[in-house]
């Protein structure tokens, strides 16, 4: 649902230099190139470089400032196989005026307002995150608002900063020091996470989660103040061999990973995952959690054949054409892709076709019953599903639920107050008039068409096959009311068993103390073994 991501995707940070600095990229976890900065006296440029999907991408830009830190203006050059994209800008009256170009045309243009907390984030360069240095204070004031410039796509995201509890420690070459973390939502979803010096203010680095895309300082590296002290657990320890595979759907390909214990040589049942919202990756990486790799090794070692899969908004993320993403519903982000992966892993030569189950997280498991009742004759392939912290049937009150709770967080945030009394009124709109009046957190109209009308929980009541859903006790996500719903709704049914899991949050992480607020999700973890016990057993019985 986080249909921002693709605008984006590859941006990353660049501390207040001095001269000349040079950063690196990472996606995915792995280095895909770096870029070299210069300060000027009126404002900075960079070069760089990076390779995504095998295509070398190549950009230059500039952009000068004025005295008090605001844009003056931008230029942008970029060029990839068979396409070059440039940026020219122009500014009077108080506002710039982006010109954007692809192989010699013009593509489009817009004027924008100029502000003191407007800042120009681009995609796919690396050096313009070093003016959020102006806007943040790693002492001072906790909250603020940013206005991110899009150049290349032409728009101006309204970003709300949020300086989150605790210290983090970086050191480089031989020096050490304290940074803040930054947390910035537009409006409610997390788009960027960024570290701050505490002693001078210099950006450290950023990163976006659901891109799975970091940029550093070349030589810095970061680690908590508060590493988890849990031990690994021991499923993580169990020797498995793993195939890469593609998922075909259509005329989309996203890379898979099936894993099975090594020596395994009998047919062995078989578990497709299907991740939860927003791109995300066949790991289901969460900060210092791998939610999905953690369940396909854990049930490998159970005796499982376990298949995950990059979502489409994954693969796709960094080509909106491609996805289409204003026209995108629940066929298009879930039922097609995760049918097309039953039918893959079910011919698979480790697995015993008449054995393959399904395990869904969070809106991945929302959609299970949709996705089985979408396989039509095929519905039979599937024998039993396991739903992990799946939303109520009233998709709108839930997500209303969790911006409420973040509030609760942080009580200074006006613009999630307002990002609640906004949502509230359009699906207030579309209880009274059965259509919504135009995007509503970060995604378009049509996909919540999709999604408000959908009945997971009655086509559930439909179907025959067996199911386990379940969820941690301290998941403020997808929280008891939740699993409530979905036991009244289904109290008819004697093949689906309910589980709630002591000190668990939305990960599936142990939470010994406390509640879980989602800061914890960012620290070292993994998936408490009393979890994969209790799904194991689900997709046997």
């Amino acid at each position: 649902m986080r249909r921002w991501i693709a605008m984006a995707a590859a941006c990353a940070s660049v501390v207040t230099a001095s001269a000349e600095e040079r950063w690196e990229f990472l996606l995915g976890g792995e280095l895909a190139g770096s870029e070299t900065v210069e300060e000027s006296a009126t404002g900075f440029s960079g070069t760089g470089s990076f390779s995504f999907q095998g295509a070398r991408i190549e950009a230059t830009y500039a952009v000068a400032l004025e005295t008090s830190g605001a844009p003056a203006s931008y230029t942008l050059a970029l060029s990839a196989p068979g396409a070059r994209v440039g940026v020219v800008s122009s500014v009077a009256s108080g506002s710039m005026t982006l010109t954007v170009s692809r192989n010699g045309a013009v593509a489009g243009s817009k004027t924008f307002p100029l502000s003191a907390a407007l800042v120009i984030l681009d995609n796919n360069v690396f050096g313009q995150y070093r003016q959020l240095a102006r806007l943040l204070s790693p002492e001072g004031p906790s909250h603020a608002d940013v206005q991110m410039l899009v150049p290349q796509a032409l728009s101006l995201i309204r970003l709300e900063a949020v300086r989150q509890p605790g210290t983090w420690r970086w050191s480089e070459a031989g020096k050490s020091g304290a940074a803040v973390l930054w947390e910035l939502s537009s409006p409610a979803p997390l788009l960027v996470r960024t570290w701050q010096d505490l002693a001078t203010g210099r950006i450290l680095q950023a990163e976006l989660p659901q891109a799975k895309t970091i940029v550093r300082l070349a030589g810095v590296a970061l680690s908590s103040d508060a590493i988890s002290t849990a031990p690994r657990p021991a499923y993580l320890a169990t020797p498995v061999e793993e195939k890469n595979v593609t998922i075909v759907s259509g005329r989309f390909r996203m890379g898979g990973t099936i894993t099975r214990a090594k020596g395994a040589s009998a047919r062995l049942p078989g578990v497709v995952i299907v991740g939860g919202s927003g791109p995300t990756d066949r790991n289901g990486e969460v900060g210092g959690v791998r939610v999905y790799r953690d369940l396909a090794v854990g049930l490998a070692a159970e005796g499982f054949a376990v298949l995950r899969f990059d979502k489409r908004t994954f693969a796709y993320r960094s080509d909106p054409a491609a996805l289409e993403a204003d026209r995108m519903g629940l066929r298009e982000e879930y039922l097609d892709d995760t049918a097309a992966a039953v039918r893959l892993l079910a011919v698979d030569a480790w697995v015993d076709a008449s054995q393959v189950s399904l395990v869904g997280h969070s809106l991945g498991a929302w959609v299970l019953p949709l996705v089985v009742d979408a396989l039509g004759s095929d519905a039979g392939v599937v024998r039993r599903l396991v739903l992990i912290a799946p939303p109520g049937g009233d998709m709108g009150a839930t997500l209303l639920r969790q911006l409420t709770f973040r509030l609760s967080l942080n009580p200074g945030e006006s613009v999630s107050l307002k990002t609640i009394v906004d949502a509230e009124a359009a699906f207030a709109a579309y209880r009274s008039t059965g259509r919504m009046p135009g995007p509503v957190l970060g995604a378009g109209a049509p996909y919540w068409q999709d999604v408000l009308g959908a009945d997971p929980i009655g086509t559930a009541a439909r179907l025959a096959h067996g199911m386990l859903v379940l969820r941690g006790a301290k998941d403020f996500q997808a929280d008891a009311s939740d699993l409530a719903d979905w036991q009244r709704r289904l109290a008819g049914r004697r093949n689906i068993s309910f589980v709630t899991l002591a000190n668990l949050n939305h990960l599936l992480v142990d939470v010994p103390e406390g509640p879980s607020t989602g800061v914890e999700y960012y620290r070292e973890g993994w998936v408490s073994p009393s979890a994969v016990q209790a799904i194991a057993t689900g997709l046997l019985y």
